[in-house]
């Protein structure tokens, strides 16, 4: 049914043109000129574009394009993640030699500081190097 449809469709338009090219040819003028000239000029510029454009060239061309945007996005989002996790990681060492400084200064005095301070203090610091002593001794 649809090839029926599509056949009338076809004569009723080639009926028309003939038609009207009859009708311009008896009265010497053309129907919407302005518009008709147009539409001319547009098909000019089309058939132009057609015949000297290599489409394989530019299909070729814009695909390659495309590629190199997506590549250069991917790498572009796994540099972000990467800084990301540099920074994340960074953060962490920062934070874990703070604590072991701050641990370290609060268990184990300088040597100046044991030097220069009170007796009680340097009896607690040997007999935490005595303990120290003991334990390595003992996990060997």
């Amino acid at each position: 049914m649809e090839y029926v449809i599509t056949e009338l469709g076809l004569i009723a338009l080639f009926a028309s043109f003939v038609s009207l090219t009859q009708y311009e040819e008896r009265h010497g003028s053309r129907v919407l000129p302005n518009f008709r000239g147009k539409l001319d000029n547009l098909a000019d510029k089309y058939l132009f574009i057609f015949a000297h454009v290599d489409f394989a060239e530019f299909v070729r061309d814009g695909i390659r394009l495309l590629g190199e945007k997506i590549a250069h996005d991917i790498s572009q989002i796994a540099l972000q993640g990467t800084r990301f996790f540099e920074q994340q990681l960074t953060r962490s060492v920062r934070y874990f030699r703070a604590r072991a400084i701050a641990r370290n200064k609060l268990i184990e005095p300088t040597k100046e500081q044991v030097e220069g301070s009170s007796e009680y203090l340097r009896t607690i610091v040997d007999f935490k190097q005595t303990l120290r002593n003991d334990r390595e001794e003992s996990e060997s």
